[in-house]
Parts: structure tokens; C-alpha cells; sequence
């Protein structure tokens, strides 16, 4: 299952990434996180039958929130620090691949004993999914503030291919 996210997100990160010169980033960024979020929260619910099409939208998602970020890395830090950025990036990304299981399966550990066994598993689904949103809305007024300034200075619906 886990390929199931993998391979979206690999075959999308560069089609992801030019989906920003047509929408605003801040909105990619957003939407590709809390749709991020619901995909892993609904792996706490869904038939086994679906899990397929919840892991195919976590990698869409995942696409646009990673191919987002490193265009940020790049136009939003002074040259001089962009290979620092786009490493501190990847260093992230990786860490965070590391850690979040990693997390996930304490979380699990700590949460077994219930009369249902997968009850741990849906609790760390669930809180996973809620750290996207609490995300999105600490992070507001600065989406918010690069939503209105990507607004004002591109006109995406005019931009050829």
C-alpha cells in the first residue's frame, strides 16, 4: 500500500510543481495539505477495500505540498542560500519520513490494550490527519499573506505553456 503513495508522488512531484505557475503556491500548499491530511485520516475508516484510493490521494497530495515547498526553497530564498535551502528541504523531508512512523508506532504502542486491536492504529491515523488542519490554520495568516501577494503579482490564467 504504501507504494500506492510513492508512485503518485513521484510521477506528479514535476507536474505538481508547474501546477504553480497557474495557481497560486499558497493555495497548492493548503489544499495539498489538509487533502493530504483527510486521505490518512480516512485510513482509519475506510473499507480495506478503498485503502488503495486513500494511499493514490496521499501521494497526490504529498506532490503538491513537496513540489510547492521547493519552488518556495528556491524563489524565496537569496541565491546565495538556495543549494542550503533545498538541502535543508530534503533534510526535512527525510526526517520527517523517518520520524513520523517512527511516532506513529510509539503512539500505537502506547494506545494498545483496548478490546479493539486497531482502535491505536485509527487513533494515530485520526491525530495525524488533525496535525494537517492544525497546520494549515496556525499557518493562516501566512498562506493568507502569500495568497494575496502570488494573487497580485501573477496573472496565472494568462500564462502560456
Amino acid at each position: 500500500l504504501y507504494s500506492m503513495l510513492l508512485l503518485p508522488f513521484a510521477l506528479l512531484m514535476y507536474p505538481a510543481s508547474r501546477i504553480g505557475d497557474r495557481i497560486p503556491r499558497a493555495a497548492l500548499l493548503a489544499g495539498g495539505t489538509l487533502l493530504y491530511g483527510a486521505a490518512i485520516a480516512s485510513l482509519a475508516v475506510v473499507p480495506r477495500e478503498a485503502l488503495v484510493l486513500s494511499m493514490v490521494l496521499a501521494g497526490v497530495a504529498s506532490s503538491l505540498m513537496y513540489g510547492t515547498v521547493l519552488c518556495y526553497a528556491v524563489t524565496l530564498a537569496p541565491m546565495p542560500a538556495r543549494g542550503r535551502m533545498m538541502a535543508l528541504v530534503n533534510t526535512a523531508g527525510a526526517l520527517g519520513m523517518l520520524l513520523g512512523p517512527m511516532v506513529g508506532g510509539v503512539l500505537v504502542a502506547i494506545g494498545r490494550g483496548g478490546s479493539d486491536p486497531l482502535q491505536a492504529y485509527r487513533n494515530v491515523f485520526f491525530l495525524a490527519g488533525l496535525v494537517c488542519l492544525l497546520w494549515v490554520v496556525v499557518l493562516a495568516p501566512w498562506l493568507a499573506g502569500r495568497l494575496a501577494l502570488e494573487r497580485r503579482t501573477h496573472a496565472f490564467a494568462a500564462q502560456p505553456n
